[in-house]
C-alpha cells in the first residue's frame, strides 16, 4: 500500500513525496518482512526527448524468522535510483543506477544494488539494434538470509526486422553471469535467440 502525492514545479520539473508499506511472507511461512518507508523523486526534462528522474527513499524492515527457532530484527536503510534518458535522430539510450530492497527466493529480503545501461538504435526504417547491460550485487538484510548472497550480470544484444508493418522477426545473443556467496566458484551461459512476434500499433519512443 503506498500514497504520494506530486507538485508541478515548472513545466520542465516535477517534485513528489509520498510513504508506503508492505508485507513479505514466505511460501512455507518460515519468515516474515514487515516494511514502510517514505521517499521523494524529482524529475527534470531539459526537452521531450531528455531528461533525468531520481528517488530517495528511507525504508525500515521488521523481520520474523520461525524456523528453526523464532527470532526478530529490525534493519534500516535509504535507498533510491537515478535514470537518465536521450534521443537523438536514430538512436536512444537509457542509463540506471539504483539501490532496493527486494524479496529473494529464499524466503526472505536483501538489499539490491544494480547498474543497467540500454542502447538502441534504428539502423534502417525497418531494421534496429538493441544493447542491453546489466550488473546487480544482493546482500541479505539479516544474517540468516547470507545464503543468497550474489552478483548477477547479463549482456543482450538483439536485432529487430519488421516484414511488414506489424510483423517481425527478432534474434540476438544473450550472456549470462552468476557468483553465489554460498556456492564454490562462478556460473555463466551464454544463448542465442530467434523468434517472430507482432505488434499491433507502433509503441511510442519518448
Amino acid at each position: 500500500a503506498d500514497g504520494s502525492v506530486s507538485w508541478a514545479l515548472a513545466p520542465q520539473s516535477r517534485l513528489g513525496v509520498g510513504v508506503y508499506a508492505s508485507q513479505y511472507q514466505a511460501k512455507d511461512d518460515s519468515e516474515e518482512t514487515d516494511a514502510y518507508g517514505a521517499g521523494v523523486g524529482y524529475s527534470y526534462r531539459w526537452s521531450d526527448v531528455t531528461g533525468f528522474e531520481a528517488q530517495l527513499f528511507y525504508e525500515n524492515n521488521d523481520v520474523s524468522v520461525y524456523e528453526p527457532v523464532r527470532s526478530e530484527e529490525s534493519t534500516s536503510g535509504w535507498g533510491g535510483s537515478l535514470t537518465a534518458f536521450r534521443k537523438l535522430e536514430v538512436s536512444d539510450w537509457r542509463f540506471t543506477i539504483s539501490r532496493t530492497f527486494i524479496p529473494t527466493g529464499d524466503g526472505g529480503k536483501s538489499e539490491s544494488d544494480q547498474f543497467r545501461l540500454q542502447y538502441k538504435r534504428d539502423l534502417s526504417e525497418r531494421l534496429s539494434f538493441l544493447g542491453a547491460g546489466r550488473y546487480e550485487k544482493r546482500s541479505a538484510l539479516t544474517d540468516t538470509g547470507g545464503g543468497d548472497d550474489r552478483d548477477y550480470a547479463r549482456a543482450d544484444l538483439s536485432l529487430n526486422w519488421f516484414m511488414t508493418e506489424t510483423w517481425y522477426v527478432r534474434g540476438g545473443y544473450s550472456y549470462i553471469w552468476q557468483d553465489r556467496e554460498d556456492q564454490a566458484g562462478d556460473a555463466d551461459n551464454n544463448q542465442l535467440f530467434l523468434g517472430v512476434g507482432y505488434q499491433g500499433l507502433r509503441r511510442q519512443r519518448r
